[in-house]
């Protein structure tokens, strides 16, 4: 039996019984809950205008939320896009440029220490080795699972095996180790991730929680078993299917927050760390071209009470406007500079509605 079958009764007895510790003061601090989908381009949801698929999940968020359309990431590749996310700055401030050569400094200040500071139970988990611990993305998170369970790459005639995640000081290594890694355990599904989300939710705790879930979504998974004339057909034909299976799996991880009771006091952001070339430019990738469509992800917020429902704002934002609006929800100033600045004044009135 899968874990997803095994989870689901646990859960619905959790909700049923009212597990301690999960409903939440409405005065208090709002949780957060902060989704990102690695890859995701917003001209794929339906809440974008988009129609070869079904999306109703992440378009059913928009509806009850702000939906902004013109959103822009500082760079189009995962871990230096969330050092921007996490930190509030640019990555020429953060400094972290590559899993080949960095790691995000210890100097710099996340929002997992600002809320853990202000009394939070901060938790992550995320769905692929660029995010690995290793990175130090882990930054003031008491809970970081990583735990990745089959390869990004598939190569023929390849033996899987468990590598134990490293980071070495020499490009070189560092380099040669992340082919390898890979190779091996260096993801895992979407529904691995939800599970795994839904599991630390369902754990008793007290006051309000910051939980990060990255999924990987539908970034592209290289199988060297296709023919390789066939190999960037095979991608671009995956894309819409994958996005159908996160709509899924981000459905399932918004109902349960809010099926715990969660949904009026939590702050839900839901965004992507970058685009994705889908031919565009004779690209099929990202990390190699600063275009739109690498460049802009889609980025939606829900919060009832600050938030007004249906709202869209067509005004450009950026990835690094994260980190300032959330502290302007929970109620935290920040105590330096950033380089984004909150996005809540934008959605949080009448006025602000068809913009």
């Amino acid at each position: 039996m899968s874990r997803r079958r095994i989870f689901a009764p646990l859960l619905l007895a959790i909700v049923a019984l009212g597990a301690p510790g999960c409903r939440e003061d409405p005065e208090a601090h709002p949780n957060v809950l902060l989704i990102t989908v690695d890859t995701l381009r917003p001209d794929r949801l339906g809440a974008y205008g988009y129609d070869r698929i079904r999306t109703p999940h992440i378009d059913r968020l928009a509806a009850e939320g702000a939906l902004f359309e013109n959103v822009i990431s500082d760079t189009p590749w995962t871990t230096p896009s969330m050092s921007s996310v996490m930190t509030g700055t640019y990555a020429t401030v953060h400094g972290f440029k590559s899993t080949n050569a960095n790691r995000l400094a210890q100097e710099n200040v996340t929002l997992a220490e600002v809320l853990g500071k202000a009394g939070y139970t901060t938790a992550a988990v995320v769905g692929s080795f660029p995010l690995d611990a290793v990175f130090q993305l882990d930054q003031g998170f008491q809970h970081y699972d990583d735990d990745f369970t089959t390869p990004i790459w598939v190569m023929p005639g390849h033996e899987f095996e468990h590598i134990e995640s490293e980071f070495f000081e020499s490009p070189d290594r560092q380099r040669f180790f992340t082919l390898s890694k890979a190779l091996n355990d260096s993801r895992r599904e979407d529904a691995e991730v939800t599970d795994a989300g839904l599991a630390w939710l369902s754990e008793e705790r007290t006051g309000p929680f910051f939980l990060w879930v990255h999924y990987f979504g539908p970034h592209e998974k290289p199988d060297w078993t296709v023919a390789e004339e066939r190999r960037e057909l095979r991608r671009v034909g995956m894309y819409d299917p994958d996005t159908e299976t996160i709509d899924r799996e981000v459905g399932r991880l918004v109902e349960a927050v809010d099926a715990l009771g969660f949904a009026e006091n939590t702050l839900v952001v839901f965004h992507s760390d970058h685009g994705e070339s889908l031919g565009e430019h004779g690209l099929v990738g990202h990390g190699q071209l600063l275009n739109d469509a690498t460049m802009r992800v889609p980025l939606i917020m829900r919060y009832p009470p600050r938030i007004a429902r249906g709202v869209r704002v067509s005004q450009l934002v950026r990835n690094v406007d994260i980190f300032p609006s959330v502290l302007d929800a929970v109620g935290i100033a920040s105590d330096r500079e950033l380089s984004g600045e909150t996005l809540l004044p934008l959605v949080g009135s009448p006025a602000a509605r068809g913009i």
